[in-house]
């Protein structure tokens, strides 16, 4: 559980925040909801029953083929000098690769809404993960690691988690931002 997503957001002001709650089994998220208080949405997912925005099922639309035509966002606050400058040249290979929201709840619901169609974090929390990585798996999107294995909250906190509309957006960023792979 996330009760406030975004916390310097909520202390600013901005309406950039949002409540996380994920269920899991055997260590990995059965159900996942996220709330934005300030719009009043609400998105849940249930492993294999699909995502729904406000009891709506959501269906992405698919996203560009090349990453040129791509949006994402990297948040970059935890990020070393020369490791932001080598983002912002990677950067450079989508349409828009901006920082985010501040918050992986509006982050994931705006993958979910097609607003962006990849998000690459530097940390991988169970609290900023569990509800967004199943909503967006139940949606059609894909979370990994940047060698392609797929995201699992058990496996540790530290590290790149790459999530993505779907696997040929996945892959497409995949080879934008590190070189060819599998």
């Amino acid at each position: 559980m996330d009760p406030i997503d975004g916390t310097a957001n909520f202390v600013s002001g901005r309406r950039e925040y949002a409540v996380m709650v994920a269920l899991l089994r055997n260590g990995e998220p059965a159900a996942g909801w996220i709330l934005l208080p300030e719009s009043g949405q609400l998105y849940v997912a249930e492993r294999g029953s699909g995502a729904f925005r406000d009891g709506a099922r959501i269906r992405r639309l698919t996203p560009p083929a090349a990453a040129e035509q791509m949006q994402g966002a990297a948040p970059t606050k935890r990020l070393t000098h020369r490791e932001r400058a080598d983002l912002s040249k990677a950067g450079e290979r989508f349409a828009r690769l901006g920082p985010g929201a501040s918050s992986a709840g509006v982050n994931y619901t705006r993958m979910l809404d097609g607003d962006l169609d990849f998000v690459l974090y530097q940390r991988s929390m169970p609290w900023d993960h569990a509800a967004g990585t199943l909503l967006l798996a139940e949606a059609g999107g894909i979370s990994v690691r940047p060698d392609g294995k797929p995201y699992r909250i058990v496996e540790g906190q530290i590290g790149l988690l790459l999530n993505a509309a779907d696997h040929a957006c996945c892959k497409a960023v995949r080879t934008a931002l590190w070189g060819t792979v599998p």
